[in-house]
């Protein structure tokens, strides 16, 4: 069986070759080679004929084609290939818009009664293209951090051709591109205004073909602590009608003995309007454990528990909810 692309290949992006001429000598798919039909740019539809030739002693007959991909339309799907006789395939490949990767292979294989035939491996490149891989991106950010996103470009792109803009709400940010790491480093500024979260565009740019992608970015003030777990869990002191739980609270960013005690000497625990009983062990210096108290039929009707404290760095007060579990209730 040879396999021979028409020449040459509609709007290709670079040379393709005008015909390559493959031997195949069994059906498994480990041995059937891969036709390179070039370089594309995203979005284009590659149009070409693949010709099948039977070397084999029998005739290929197939009443259907399979295809490793929705973006593939092969005709014809049913036929029949003699003995030393060939077989023209009308391929179009529709290319993605917004591809994620340089490389893309698809295939289709001829079946008689669910049986392979025949199969055949056609594979290009996207040239001319830069794309994010991530499709939104959550920024938490603490000063002096910078941040990554991943992005994807066309074969021989360079770092000079590629432009990076923000939309309005994200003026002030800078990103720095490295195609060999195929990362942009994010540098948000420390007088960059991040009282309330920021949601805005990053949108890259080919300047070699135009072609450009935008994905949502979201900037907010990174917390300086963290409560876990999330979830409550309620359980009896011995015979008592008294139960208990705790949780852990961490302070991520200052950890010094005057902002700790700041931390506790402030801290409220409340479920609805009742105030519980709390006791508070140092287990770090920034890792404080909060152990509860309350009676068991005044938590049994409460549904979740609300923690506040001064923040070390913002120097307001804070409320984190926390869901409640009551094993009696399960």
């Amino acid at each position: 069986m040879t396999i021979t692309p028409s020449s040459p290949i509609a709007e290709a992006a670079s040379d393709a070759p005008d015909s390559i001429e493959i031997e195949i000598f069994g059906q498994s798919d480990d041995r059937v080679p891969v036709v390179d039909l070039g370089e594309y740019r995203p979005g284009q539809t590659i149009s070409c004929k693949v010709t099948v030739h039977n070397r084999t002693p029998d005739a290929l007959g197939f009443d259907g084609l399979d295809m490793t991909c929705g973006c593939t339309k092969v005709t014809p799907v049913r036929g029949r290939i003699p003995e030393g006789g060939s077989q023209d395939f009308h391929v179009s490949i529709s290319t993605k818009r917004q591809p994620t990767s340089r490389n893309q292979q698809v295939a289709f294989r001829g079946l008689l009664d669910g049986k392979s035939q025949f199969f055949v491996k056609l594979k290009f490149a996207y040239g001319g293209f830069v794309s994010f891989r991530p499709r939104i991106v959550h920024l938490a950010h603490s000063k002096g951090e910078q941040h990554s996103i991943p992005i994807t470009a066309g074969k021989r792109a360079s770092s000079d051709s590629v432009d990076i803009r923000f939309s309005a709400p994200l003026k002030g940010l800078e990103g720095a591109l490295n195609l060999e790491t195929g990362i942009i480093t994010l540098s948000i500024p420390d007088d960059f205004d991040l009282s309330k979260s920021k949601t805005g565009l990053i949108t890259v740019e080919s300047m070699e073909t135009g072609h450009e992608d935008s994905i949502p970015v979201i900037v907010t003030a990174a917390k300086s602590f963290s409560v876990y777990p999330r979830l409550v869990r309620f359980h009896p002191i011995d015979e008592s009608d008294r139960v208990t739980a705790s949780v852990m609270l961490r302070l991520n960013k200052d950890s010094r003995t005057k902002v700790s005690d700041r931390v506790k000497n402030s801290l409220s625990i409340r479920a609805g309007e009742m105030q519980l009983d709390t006791e508070i062990a140092t287990v770090a210096p920034n890792i404080f454990r909060l152990e509860m108290f309350c009676g068991k039929d005044e938590i049994a009707t409460k549904s979740s528990v609300e923690l506040s404290f001064i923040d070390p760095v913002s120097g307001k007060r804070v409320l984190e909810t926390m869901r409640i579990f009551m094993p009696s209730r399960h």
